[in-house]
């Protein structure tokens, strides 16, 4: 469960003034508003940050298209609480995300919402946890003041001889069974953040359900932001228009086949954005804490996307990027060893246009001033995400024992170049000697064109 006692709401809902410029800034686009309002790039590391640094090289999910103001403050998380950087950059988004809701949506050919699936993955001990609990203050702060709020409206309806109302509204909630999802939607239009420090005990929950009443396409009607119905035989049928539900939480490696194998061909699992660092360290005890300040910004940052007005999003100037991205996940569609992978890239398509809706409230939240336009660069660091989440998502479908067989069907030329795809092979000439076969046999494998 949820403890949100120790959390207390924002002192102020103003939005935090720029960020200092710093490094090779990249620029919003201007449309009727000052592009110097935004200071994104690349922030320089904390000293010693190294040392915290889990996943170096190209795995690495990118901070640079991110506001200064929140490249700071997840440095300062990342610091304190010794983790890997993608369990403190991800929280961010999904904590962004959960704040805009239902308020923000993404005009195009196919519109779409904001919502994103978020899960982090590593061993047990690598403090998934409390960098997320930290990140997500200000949301719980929030549910804190909806529960007093209910309470003195509960006590006031009493008093007054008034049928009391059923239930406080949530920004957050931790109980995914289909009834009790269902209602916490239809009370909260703008949406709810389902989150658990555990999300294993989430998708039990929901598949639970799954043979008697379609528990999974109701899952996939969420994703989509698609109208819901929900008939119940004992109580009044719920009528959803728009739902929306983000998803938080981590998931120990071990229990990635046994959660998700069987569930690969519905397509819920492809939906979801997996942290799986390359590497996590396990550092010796720091006294280090998050700094007021900028725990103080961030309060302040996640408050003005609440407080947000409803709007829409546009993208002409990132639209050929977006283009040339969804052609490239289009290639790797006709190249995918299975359809459970190619699932992966097409689910990848939605994403990278929603991560990049995310990104640009919260810097325009950052920077005091909406402007609802997605910039070139605001894409550029959207695909760059996507790397990483590929990378990630690649990863968790070869834990899966009845995926990864699907790459032993592959022989000879065809097998080595899907590996070096797979995992990229950095040293030819020892990967050469370590399998018995000639260098220059493995660079025309790995380049030759089908």
């Amino acid at each position: 469960m949820i403890n949100n006692n120790d959390y207390t709401l924002p002192e102020t809902k103003k939005a935090p003034g720029q960020g200092a410029a710093c490094g090779d800034t990249a620029r919003l686009e201007e449309h009727g508003k000052d592009s110097e309002n935004h200071a994104i790039g690349q922030v320089s590391e904390p000293e010693n940050h190294d040392e915290f640094s889990s996943s170096p090289g190209i795995h690495e999910l990118p901070i640079d298209g991110l506001h200064d103001t929140v490249q700071r403050y997840i440095f300062s998380v990342q610091r304190a609480y010794q983790c890997p950087r993608e369990y403190v950059i991800v929280p961010v988004f999904s904590c962004a995300s959960s704040a805009v809701g239902n308020k923000a949506y993404i005009r195009g050919k196919y519109n779409n919402s904001l919502s994103l699936w978020f899960l982090l993955v590593g061993p047990s001990g690598t403090n998934k946890s409390q960098p997320v609990k930290c990140v997500l203050a200000p949301l719980l702060a929030i549910n804190k003041r909806f529960n007093e709020e209910w309470r003195q409206a509960k006590k006031l309806a009493l008093q007054n001889g008034e049928e009391p109302p059923k239930a406080p509204k949530r920004a957050i909630i931790d109980d995914a069974t289909r009834e009790a999802r269902a209602v916490k939607l239809a009370d909260n239009p703008n949406g709810v953040l389902l989150y658990r420090d555990e999300a294993a005990g989430i998708f039990k929950d929901i598949f639970r359900y799954t043979r008697s009443s379609g528990a999974v396409q109701e899952m996939l009607s969420i994703f989509d932001n698609a109208q819901l119905i929900i008939d119940r035989k004992t109580s009044e049928s719920i009528f959803i228009e728009r739902p929306f539900m983000n998803l938080l939480g981590g998931i120990q490696n071990d229990l990635l086949a046994d959660t998700f194998s069987e569930y690969y061909p519905t397509g819920l699992p492809q939906r979801i954005l997996f942290a799986f660092p390359e590497k996590v360290e396990n550092p010796p005890y720091s006294d280090v804490q998050v700094n007021e300040e900028q725990s103080r910004q961030w309060d302040n940052i996640v408050t003005s996307l609440w407080d947000a007005t409803p709007m829409e999003l546009v993208t002409p100037d990132a639209r050929d990027i977006y283009a040339d991205y969804f052609n490239q996940m289009q290639q790797r569609k006709t190249d995918a060893a299975s359809d459970n992978e190619r699932s992966i890239y097409s689910k990848l398509q939605i994403h990278v246009i929603r991560l990049a809706g995310v990104v640009t409230m919260l810097n325009d939240a950052a920077a005091g001033e909406y402007s609802g336009w997605i910039s070139a660069d605001t894409m550029r660091y959207a695909v760059r995400c996507m790397d990483y989440f590929e990378w990630c998502a690649l990863r968790v479908m070869q834990q899966q024992p009845t995926i990864s067989a699907n790459i032993k069907n592959i022989k000879g030329p065809d097998f080595l170049r899907e590996f070096n795809r797979r995992w990229p092979i950095k040293n030819q000439s020892a990967f050469a000697a370590a399998c018995g076969l000639n260098q220059s046999y493995i660079s025309d494998c790995i380049n030759r064109k089908r």
